[in-house]
């Protein structure tokens, strides 16, 4: 049979204590049971003595001193006792001083000692007095001043007070001891403390105000403020229940009820490998020999008070680094080596259950939940399940009145590493995420904790928030370490008007949101760096913009795309036609309809690169440049575009072998470069030589020319008028 002194978790060894009173009560009744043949058997030292132990007016039936008595059955000693003065008279009173009783049994010598003894044969009375102490072959001890026992021997108890060894580790008192060897219960009430020996580790300690052991049920259960610590954990409920094994004395699932808190210190799961080499070497160094009754001076108490007991409120965690955890309910199964195999807590509706863990390096994580499983292999957290409003809190153990991350869900289930750090974390159905300005809903999220990584997918998508915006995706990974945040899948975004140069240039005068489509993004938390990529499409009132990359600066100042760019642009005459429509015409009735601006209202211009810098506020094309008008292109190397205060187009330089091309009159106009006045609609071309190709007037040459794209009118020459003529 497997030993209790074993048990990893020796805070639960108080099973123990209750098991060595039932043996104690059986000693007892066996005493009872056995009365005339103390009373009339022959033993060695017998001798009848004049006196009487009650006084001289008792009329005495039986006076011995100095008796020894063994008794015994086909030859096997059953039991001994022995004293130093025995009466018995004829009411049936027996009375003893110096009592010594020896029982032998199949594991060992049992002994219990008094300086007195009263037993009454008719009402099956017993009592023991005066320095009463019972030991057992296993080293467990009981002491106390008063034992009495009553009800033909059914009912063994004391209320003076009880001190009580068990082996060579554990000490412990008690105000009241009572066992009923019918119902088969033993019960300590009053200020009950075990607690290990000096020098003993790890220390243990256990409060609480009653321990009851139903025998018969193999439960021991602490009620009543109940604290245990063992070393530098620490478990608190209102109700405590141990259940032993049927076959060995293990405890093998344990029970807390009502304000549970409990802490494994970090430290701990450190030591677990080295707990039983050290503790058995203390052990060893704290056996003692306990023959002797006046070992009751060495059982003496350090002056305790009960105020760190209640120290904190039942809805916060124990103080200290390592697991902590919290809830109205606590449920641990153990193995046969009395190793946890899981934790579960239980919470209600005001008293969630919580569990949290430090990472080791100044980080906490903490889940919140209806019901938490803890699941433990080889002694060390490896895994929890959660669910019913689970929430994920990160917390800088520095600052945790301010969390670094917050996730909810309705379910979770997480991962601790080789080290007991929680690593895994996924967390399923109406997920949400706040980090900082950062706000994310999603299906389901995969957070990869030690890498500070968090995938999070949508059905159908992920919406993300923040000041930067909104974004939403199908699939969206963020680094917290680096702030990046990538999204696939088919990306939609509104970015905030004040996102810097995304909001400006060739897209608007920041007045509206700036939309983005892509198939993937990427983006840095807190800043206005972003990039878009794959069949990018991104507008802003009639201004937009499609690119196969499109790219903003990390201090929101800078916009580039590439790859197949094609831009719509807002003009200066768009502008003010739509500020006429807006305004109307109070003198004549006219609507916008009836506005004809002096230029082209949009103009389409593609090309392999776009720049955009708002400090100089200069919008560049480069590579294969055409801008389209009016089924009119002019095209050119590179195109510069000059943005008036709204941020619309006003001008366009064109640099490098600069062309028009108008296919309603099959003519085109080569130069080296052109300026496009996009308020007026006229194009002014300069070259050495340029050249103009015309079906009806031939090929042209000349240094100057002035082009109308709304007309197709020209005039070539050195000098130009207010509008051009046809040649």
């Amino acid at each position: 049979m497997a030993r209790p002194g074993r048990a990893s978790l020796r805070l639960l060894r108080t099973a123990l204590l209750l098991t060595f009173l039932a043996t104690l009560g059986g000693l007892v009744v066996l005493l009872v049971l056995n009365r005339g043949q103390v009373l009339g058997g022959q033993g060695s030292g017998d001798s009848s003595v004049p006196g009487d132990l009650r006084g001289d007016d008792t009329d005495a039936a039986v006076v011995s001193t100095g008796f020894r008595k063994t008794f015994e059955q086909e030859g096997r000693t059953l039991f001994e006792i022995a004293g130093e003065r025995l009466l018995a008279d004829r009411e049936d009173n027996v009375f003893l001083e110096g009592v010594e009783l020896s029982f032998s049994r199949a594991d060992g010598l049992y002994r219990i000692y008094s300086r007195k003894a009263e037993y009454n044969q008719v009402r099956g009375e017993a009592r023991l007095e005066g320095e009463v102490v019972v030991v057992d072959p296993g080293g467990m001890k009981l002491y106390t001043e008063w034992l009495e026992l009553s009800h033909n021997g059914n009912l063994l108890e004391t209320s003076r007070g009880t001190r009580f060894e068990l082996g060579a580790d554990l000490v412990g008192r008690a105000t009241h001891f009572r066992m009923d060897f019918v119902e088969e219960t033993v019960l300590l009430r009053g200020g009950v403390l075990v607690r290990s020996r000096d020098g003993v580790e790890p220390a243990l300690r256990l409060r609480a105000q009653e321990v009851l052991y139903l025998q018969a049920n193999r439960l021991a259960r602490a009620q009543g403020r109940v604290v245990v610590r063992r070393g530098p954990d620490e478990l608190r409920s209102e109700r405590l229940s141990l259940y032993l094994d049927e076959v060995e004395d293990i405890v093998r699932y344990v029970r807390a009820l009502w304000k549970v808190r409990g802490l494994v210190a970090a430290s701990s799961i450190a030591a677990l490998e080295e707990d039983v080499g050290a503790r058995g070497a203390a052990s060893a160094a704290g056996a003692r020999s306990c023959a002797e009754a006046d070992e009751l001076d060495d059982l003496a108490f350090e002056d305790e008070t009960e105020e760190d007991e209640t120290t904190g409120s039942e809805d916060e965690l124990l103080p200290g680094s390592g697991a902590r955890f919290r809830g109205a309910s606590l449920a641990l199964a153990l193995n046969r080596r009395s190793e946890i195999e899981s934790l579960d807590l239980e919470g209600v509706r005001k008293l969630p259950a919580v569990f949290a863990a430090d990472d080791g390096s100044g980080l906490t994580r903490r889940v919140t939940a209806s019901g938490i499983r803890v699941g433990f292999d080889e002694r060390k957290p490896r895994s929890i399940d959660a669910l019913g409003d689970v929430e994920l809190v990160e917390l800088d153990n520095a600052a945790p009145d301010r969390p670094l991350r917050e996730a909810t869900a309705k379910s979770l289930h997480a991962e601790f590493d080789g080290a007991g750090k929680l690593a895994l974390a996924e967390l399923r159905d109406a997920v949400t995420l706040r980090e900082g300005d950062l706000r994310a809903v999603a299906a389901r999220a995969e957070m990869q904790l030690v890498q500070d990584r968090i995938e999070l997918i949508g059905a159908p998508e992920v919406e993300l928030f923040s000041d930067q915006g909104e974004l939403r995706a199908p699939r969206v990974t963020f680094n917290q370490d680096t702030g990046l945040l990538l999204a696939r899948g088919g990306v939609r975004s509104e970015l905030a008007p004040a996102t810097g140069a995304v909001a400006r240039g060739p897209l608007g005068d920041g007045d509206e949101p700036v939309r983005v489509e892509a198939q993937e993004a990427l983006l840095r938390r807190g800043s206005s760096e972003f990039l878009f990529r794959d069949q990018v499409r991104a507008w802003s009132g009639a201004s937009v913009l499609f690119a196969d990359q499109l790219r903003g600066s990390s201090d929101g100042t800078e916009l580039a795309a590439s790859g197949g760019v094609r831009s719509l642009l807002t003009t200066s005459a768009q502008a003010r036609a739509e500020a006429g429509a807006t305004a109307g015409d109070a003198a004549d009735g006219r609507q916008a309809s009836d506005l004809e601006p002096t230029g082209p209202r949009q103009i389409e211009v593609t090309s392999d690169i776009l720049t955009y810098s708002e400090a100089s506020e200069e919008l560049v094309y480069q590579g294969e440049v055409v801008a389209l008008q009016n089924q009119r292109r002019i095209s050119c190397d590179r195109m510069e575009v000059e943005l008036d205060a709204n941020q619309n187009a006003d001008k366009m330089h064109c640099l490098g072998s600069a062309r028009i091309v108008d296919p309603a009159s099959s003519r085109t106009i080569r130069a080296e470069r052109a300026e496009y006045d996009l308020s007026r609609g006229e194009v002014i071309l300069f070259g050495e030589p340029l050249t103009l190709e015309d079906p009806a007037v031939g090929k042209v040459a000349g240094y100057r020319l002035w082009y109308s794209m709304e007309s197709g009118l020209f005039k070539m020459g050195d000098a130009g008028g207010a509008a051009p003529t046809d040649s």
